[in-house]
């Protein structure tokens, strides 16, 4: 802010008529008022008071608009007097002068105001980014922890079936089941991190531990395979050794335990929120889920 003088103005002369002595004291007062204005903003700008900040810049722009109308009052009844002017002109500029401060602390003032407002304003955008990225942290980290319990069932019952499985076989030893089961088909892998796990164990079970050459089941991997995955063992060679390479290609790329709990929760991220209640919807939501 700057100092403020208090200096009243001077009347140009004795013979200055009643009506523009009034008017000249009214400036007068004005101009203590907007000194009085100035001192108690300077004081509410030091303690960053932002509602007197915002009264008190108001209330000195409207004084200063009215002394400026006091004067444009003053100076027509002065012509009207004979006044010269140069007398005028000079007048005009000391009081210019005097309230050209009030103007600065006004525009001061707005300035402040708007800087205390705007770094408010960035203070609580920062909170309320805080506050949604720890509840989007919380959420995240309930899901996937809610898919890792899942995923971790899913394994311990397909082992508990293998194990079965396997029982059953040894207890049947070579005899030949009479019952004709309908063909399974294998649905085609398109590099999917949630398809995998299906697709795999339905391969393993069809294709991997039939009696058959390493060779051939080489070839029908590959025609289970979309364009895209399948160029990651076009390369190999159709042989024992190729065969591996291939399987260890496909579940190092796609068979991580990590990478497809990821994707599930991508998936269950993307899911519509459903607003209201409104069945139909729900339980789309949650056959999706």
């Amino acid at each position: 802010m700057y100092p403020v003088t208090t200096k009243v103005v001077t009347l140009p002369g004795p013979s200055m008529d009643k009506k523009v002595k009034e008017i000249y004291k009214a400036i007068d007062v004005k101009l203590n008022l907007l000194k009085f204005t100035h001192s108690q903003a300077n004081s509410a700008t030091e303690n960053e008071n932002l509602t007197a900040m915002e009264r008190l810049r108001n209330t000195l722009a409207t004084k200063v608009e009215e002394v400026h109308n006091l004067k444009v009052e003053a100076q027509e009844l002065r012509f009207e007097a004979g006044n010269s002017e140069d007398e005028i002109l000079t007048w005009n500029a000391k009081l210019e002068e005097r309230v050209g401060v009030f103007e600065m602390a006004v525009n001061d003032l707005g300035a402040r105001i708007k800087e205390i407002k705007n770094a408010s304003q960035k203070q609580e955008e920062d909170q309320t980014a805080k506050i949604r990225e720890r509840k989007f942290d919380e959420e995240m980290r309930f899901e996937k922890a809610k898919l890792e319990q899942r995923l971790k069932y899913e394994m311990e019952i397909k082992e508990t079936r293998k194990d079965i499985n396997n029982k059953e076989k040894s207890l049947n030893g070579k005899q030949s089941i009479n019952a004709k089961l309908p063909k399974l088909v294998i649905t085609k892998f398109n590099g999917m991190h949630t398809d995998w796990l299906c697709f795999w164990n339905q391969f393993k079970a069809e294709i991997d531990s039939v009696h058959i050459s390493s060779i051939t089941k080489f070839s029908y991997l590959k025609e289970l395979l979309g364009p895209k995955v399948r160029a990651t063992t076009e390369g190999l060679p159709s042989t024992i050794e190729g065969y591996e390479r291939a399987k260890n290609i496909l579940k190092t790329k796609y068979g991580k335990e990590s990478e497809i709990i990821n994707a599930h929760v991508t998936n269950i991220m993307s899911l519509p929120v459903i607003h209201g209640a409104n069945p139909s919807k729900i339980l789309k939501f949650y056959e999706a889920l």
